[in-house]
């Protein structure tokens, strides 16, 4: 009752969208209007409220007290890393969050869509999924292509109108943050410097990150907590965060022998007895119903789909 009192006290009576079935059913209305103050009824806000378990609820008030410490004028900022396996309820509490941060925020301006929170990831599918943008589309990153590129100034008209769009930006949501290089959050540091136009950490806003790290790395780039030699000289971004991890299955809680197994899985450690469960799904043989290359089939690198698809085009 104590959190759902202080999740209320900036509400209005507008209607927001809601983080999870509400927002799935309706996405591509929703896709439309991405931008504005969204539109979540109160009831299914404070039913997504009662539904967080208690590391989502801790969680979720401490975001909820950096708000209203953010809405008094304090200078201190959250920078903060959430992490958890698969089905411990990442995207479903970053979708809570965002919109918790529209409407605490939406009373405090006046304009018709006022950009209170960024969602972002780095690939467009990831970033289709919390409803947000790409991050080189939110800030202008060059497109590496392989090569190490540097950073380049935003000037002129160009600045001015980004500056403009962000004037009431105040939190910096990115999902899938496993995949985002220390080079790219540096640069986003620094862009957020150039929006903000200050000299702050993360140009003076708050940073929430969402990811798995046994889940994709960047590509031939360090790790977003691994700050490159090269850059010994510069301020250490990720010393600035602090971290939450959610290790309660909301997805499989009701099957805890599945639990254990996706847990011991996501850090290479399955017992024999788990592999063998593994395995009884395994199926094999199937060449002659797969022989007419109809169905679709999955590798994990580009040189293995370019193999196989010569090999089909040779027969066919």
């Amino acid at each position: 009752m104590f959190l759902e009192k202080r999740v209320l006290k900036n509400i209005r009576d507008d209607q927001i969208i809601n983080a999870d079935e509400h927002i799935n059913q309706n996405q591509d209305d929703y896709c439309k209007d991405v931008e504005e103050i969204g539109a979540m009824p109160e009831d299914i806000f404070l039913n997504n409220i009662r539904g967080l378990n208690i590391q989502q609820k801790d969680l979720f008030q401490r975001i909820s007290t950096a708000i209203e410490k953010d809405l008094h004028g304090d200078d201190e900022k959250l920078f903060l890393f959430i992490t958890g396996g698969a089905g411990s309820g990442k995207s479903f509490v970053l979708k809570l969050l965002v919109e918790h941060i529209k409407m605490c925020y939406a009373p405090t301006v006046s304009l018709l869509k006022p950009k209170f929170v960024e969602v972002g990831s780095l690939t467009g599918v990831a970033a289709r999924q919390v409803l947000g943008k790409t991050l080189h589309y939110l800030f202008s990153l060059p497109i590496e292509k392989g090569n190490s590129t540097a950073y380049r100034h935003l000037t002129g008209e160009k600045l001015e109108q980004e500056r403009r769009k962000r004037r009431n930006t105040s939190w910096l949501v990115i999902d899938e943050v496993s995949m985002v290089s220390y080079e790219n959050l540096r640069m986003i540091h620094m862009r957020l410097q150039e929006y903000k136009n200050n000299d702050k950490l993360f140009g003076g806003i708050n940073i929430v990150l969402f990811g798995d790290i046994m889940q994709l790395p960047p590509v031939k780039r360090h790790w977003f907590f691994v700050q490159p030699s090269w850059n010994a000289a510069e301020v250490n971004l990720w010393h600035a965060f602090s971290f939450c991890e959610l290790t309660i299955n909301m997805r499989q809680r009701n099957d805890i022998e599945f639990v254990d197994l996706l847990n011991n899985l996501r850090v290479g450690e399955l017992t024999t007895s788990q592999l063998e469960l593994l395995c009884q799904r395994q199926m094999v043989d199937l060449d002659e119903e797969f022989k007419d290359g109809v169905v679709v089939r999955i590798f994990p690198t580009v040189k293995q789909v370019d193999e196989y698809n010569n090999e089909m085009t040779a027969i066919n």
